[in-house]
């Protein structure tokens, strides 16, 4: 039951948080990877089609960096749509109360002064 939990967000605050570090994380990464130096040596070793083992790790090594662009600009692109939805996700709070079923408005005429629920006053039931 804790990782059924544990997969739904908490708080908004928590989400934005976790959401803003991601989005950091890839920005580093694709400006590591989109590194003047880094870009030409991949164009370089693509456009060289050398067949020798170096030229053929050459490739893929740019192959691998070209991936991980993608990659991180995807997840990059799912992090800032995701933060603009926040208002929309329900939360722990939220959850909780519907649980409880503590979620509708109520007013005075909700409350039963006849049955107040629970034990009765006077019942001896240990």
């Amino acid at each position: 039951e804790i990782w059924d939990f544990m997969g739904f967000p908490v708080s908004e605050s928590n989400e934005r948080a976790v959401g803003e570090l991601i989005q950091d994380r890839c920005r580093e990464g694709l400006a590591e990877l989109n590194a003047a130096a880094t870009e030409a040596a991949d164009a370089e070793a693509v456009a060289s089609g050398e067949d020798s083992p170096s030229g053929q790790r050459k490739r893929a090594v740019a192959a691998v960096r070209r991936g991980e662009r993608i990659a991180l600009t995807a997840n990059l692109g799912w992090w800032e749509r995701d933060l603009e939805l926040l208002n929309l996700k329900e939360y722990y709070q939220e959850r909780r109360l519907k649980d409880l079923g503590l979620d509708k408005e109520w007013s005075e005429e909700d409350i039963d002064l006849q049955d107040p629920g629970g034990r009765q006053a006077g019942s001896l039931d240990w």
